[in-house]
């Protein structure tokens, strides 16, 4: 028998984790702090790095803010590279 794996709308998947993983590559190309770049988002540490871990999903509006405090274009995060 197979087990089939389910995920749920609010589950993070493998989308999620690549933009995390892009998310943290600007961030360190920037030499950005977590700290920093969670204050100017308002958001806290914690939940920036969740999304940075693929652990929580980020929304569109928020995924915006970041590109624009990242100085890139919202398609750079869903762009696979060898980095991320």
């Amino acid at each position: 028998m197979q087990t089939e794996t389910f995920i749920t709308p609010r589950s993070p998947g493998d989308l999620d984790k690549l933009i995390g993983s892009k998310i943290r590559l600007r961030r360190a190309f920037h030499r950005i702090s977590l700290e920093s770049l969670a204050k100017n988002l308002n958001i806290t540490y914690q939940q920036l790095q969740k999304y940075e871990n693929g652990k929580n999903r980020i929304s569109a509006s928020r995924l915006f803010e970041v590109a624009q405090l990242l100085k890139v274009e919202v398609s750079f995060f869903f762009v696979e590279t060898d980095e991320s």
